[in-house]
């Protein structure tokens, strides 16, 4: 039996403020985790931060990207387009679990304010599973996590999104991870501003298919004002990570690449 290992996490080091880290702070847990690697024939990752973290652990590691099935939606592409109507409230969206909470607030809580500001009716945030601070404060519409990911999506899918939000912050843990939200944002249609930083930055190209924040409350401020304000700029950004998912992260594409990493010749 040949045993491959998939990991796009770092669960050796996963940080005390995570809900999970309680579990994984366990040294049985750790050796577990360390022993399924060791007696694995090949270490298989999307993120060259594990490859080199894990490079101690195994004798084969290989680093590829992870099938992504763009029709996850259900829905055809046009239902996705940006044509906004420049009178309509613009809605900015963000997904994630509880986790992301306080860095919410640290990195984005005054900014969503001042946004919320300066354009009042013409843009309404809406957050999916974590619930920062900024949220009661300003009275931000919340939707509950949901378990069941079919649902989950269709509850995003419902609000009809204009924009997506990824806020991620610089820690060597969180360099990581995968870039699941840009993968989903993408997959539904949703153009979207990312922190500049891994694993975001192996994909995300600055105003090209999403958009790179700085992690200061001056470069998101400025990039959620540039997304907010410029529908065509919303539209390419999608289109293009439509297509930079369907070329690189289809099935076809994954299995040509991996078929002969995977067992050497």
């Amino acid at each position: 039996r040949y045993i491959v290992y998939y990991l796009d996490d770092d669960l050796l080091n996963v940080p005390k403020e995570s809900v999970s880290s309680s579990y994984f702070s366990s040294q049985v847990v750790k050796n577990n985790i360390i022993d399924i690697i060791e007696m694995s024939d090949c270490f298989w990752t999307n993120n060259q931060n594990i490859a080199q973290k894990y490079s101690d652990k195994s004798k084969h590691i290989i680093i590829s990207n992870l099938y992504y099935d763009i029709k996850v939606s259900h829905k055809e592409k046009d239902e996705f387009n940006c044509n906004i109507d420049k009178n309509k409230t613009v809605k900015i969206g963000f997904e994630g679990s509880i986790d992301h909470t306080k860095y919410i607030d640290e990195l984005l809580g005054e900014t969503i304010k001042d946004v919320s500001e300066k354009y009042r009716d013409k843009v309404e945030f809406i957050f999916f599973g974590a619930k920062p601070e900024i949220l009661d404060t300003l009275k931000l519409k919340h939707i509950p996590y949901e378990s069941n990911y079919e649902n989950y999506l269709d509850s995003i899918i419902k609000e009809n999104l204009d924009l997506a939000i990824a806020p991620l912050i610089d820690s060597e843990f969180h360099k990581c991870k995968f870039y699941n939200k840009y993968m989903e944002y993408s997959a539904l249609g949703i153009p979207a501003i990312y922190s500049k930083v891994q694993p975001y930055t192996f994909v995300v190209e600055d105003m090209e298919n999403g958009l790179l924040a700085e992690n200061t409350k001056e470069s998101w401020e400025s990039k959620l004002t540039l997304a907010i304000e410029d529908e065509s700029l919303r539209e390419k950004i999608i289109e293009n990570a439509q297509k930079h998912i369907q070329e690189n992260f289809s099935q076809e594409k994954v299995i040509n690449e991996i078929k002969d990493k995977i067992i050497p010749s």
